[in-house]
């Protein structure tokens, strides 16, 4: 839960609050079962001390999932090898285009691009980085090509 509003004032308890929050996992069992999770959570709580409560999900970000054998792995690796960068794999259960894509059909995957600190007041990316990501980029078309 990232986010809670509601009330008036600071003083008075407020007859309405709005929680906002996500559950994720790459397993849509594990997902399904923490969502219901939290929703009994809330519930049960309500019930407890006599509120109410309307629970809503949607899914933002259903799972992308790849192996190292499938097509797509195949042809990004020959392309990092291409232009002399390592190609390491990595699961992320974060949400980017690629789970977007793949929900409507399309073979996609996420590429990092060497950030540090993502999404903090810290993040920084090296210029060599963005270098090296251009070039793969270039890499990719190619392979493709």
């Amino acid at each position: 839960v990232g986010r809670i509003e509601g009330g008036v004032a600071v003083n008075i308890v407020p007859a309405v609050v709005t929680l906002m929050g996500e559950c994720r996992s790459l397993y849509e069992d594990r997902v399904l079962a923490q969502r219901d999770a939290m929703t009994r959570a809330l519930e049960e709580a309500a019930a407890r001390f006599g509120g109410q409560v309307e629970v809503a999900w949607e899914l933002d970000y259903p799972a992308v999932m790849h192996e190292p054998g499938d097509a797509i792995v195949a042809h990004l690796e020959a392309a990092a090898a291409t232009c002399g960068l390592e190609s390491r794999h990595a699961t992320s259960g974060g949400g980017a285009d690629a789970n977007i894509l793949g929900m409507k059909g399309a073979d996609a995957i996420t590429l990092g691009i060497g950030m540090t600190n993502f999404h903090s007041v810290d993040e920084y990316i090296e210029v060599a980085d963005l270098q090296n990501m251009a070039r793969y980029v270039e890499a990719i078309i190619a392979e493709y090509a």
